[in-house]
């Protein structure tokens, strides 16, 4: 349901044609609302990178960067050709985040060999501060919100900023607890926020609205995302145990039976 993302719908042939731009008005023609799950894009951004993290990951540091490297040059061109009138293209074109992906497979690298001096290191607050103050100042410093300087540096801070950040916060339940809630509150945000806007003023929205997303986001995540945690690591851990169980009480002759080799006598 995401390529819907990329087409339009066109009364005069009554089909989809390929969208460059980004048509606002009306949204009826966007077909990216024939989708069911609004947030599918970022999920389907995911799926493709997990396909060919196999093939990726494994490679040096330096042929992972020659990616990134290869990712933002695409995006560049397909800003200069205009694809950057279109969303869907800035946020969802899989060929132009993979650079994001990476990013941060360079960072866990960089914390992987380093971990150990970052940790004690001081310098982990500070950057905390700073990324938190650009991050709140970002919208008001000039300049295109994407494609322009202040969002490549934004991000470049970012992911230097991402190993001593974990090597400071990895032992934290409080870090931890805020992690479990990005995704049920990434999940449910748009809905709360339609509910809530249509019932109450926007000058208490304003503030009902963060409150909201956070509670609602919090009793899923007690409710639903923990218990089917527990139950998916006891039904994992039955299947070791298991396994384990029947390899034990197997015999040479029945391992070979089942592996198809021979045994040696």
């Amino acid at each position: 349901q995401d390529v819907l993302r990329f087409f339009a719908y066109d009364p005069s042939s009554g089909g989809l044609r390929l969208s460059l731009t980004f048509p606002m008005h009306p949204y009826g023609d966007w077909a990216f609302f024939l989708n069911l799950v609004a947030q599918s894009w970022s999920l389907a951004l995911e799926l493709c990178f997990y396909l060919l993290a196999p093939f990726v990951l494994w490679r040096r540091t330096s042929a992972v960067v020659s990616i990134i490297a290869a990712s933002v040059c695409l995006r560049l061109i397909g800003y200069i050709v205009g694809l950057d009138e279109n969303v869907n293209f800035v946020f969802a074109a899989f060929p132009f985040e993979i650079a994001t992906f990476l990013c941060g497979a360079v960072a866990y690298r960089a914390y992987h060999r380093y971990g150990d001096q970052l940790r004690s290191s001081i310098v982990a607050p500070a950057i905390l501060a700073i990324i938190a103050l650009f991050g709140f100042a970002y919208s008001s410093v000039p300049g295109a919100s994407v494609g322009s300087i202040k969002y490549w540096g934004f991000l470049a801070a970012v992911t230097t900023a991402l190993p001593f950040l974990f090597a400071w916060s990895a032992n934290s339940g409080l870090d931890r607890f805020v992690g479990e809630l990005s995704f049920p509150v990434y999940l449910l945000h748009i809905s709360v926020f339609y509910l809530v806007g249509r019932f109450v003023p926007l000058s208490v929205g304003r503030l009902l609205v963060p409150a909201a997303i956070v509670g609602v986001a919090i009793t899923a995540y007690v409710f639903f995302q923990r218990p089917l945690d527990r139950a998916r690591h006891r039904l994992a851990q039955a299947v070791l145990q298991r396994r384990a169980a029947v390899s034990s009480s197997l015999s040479p002759n029945d391992v070979a039976q089942i592996s198809g080799d021979p045994v040696s006598h």
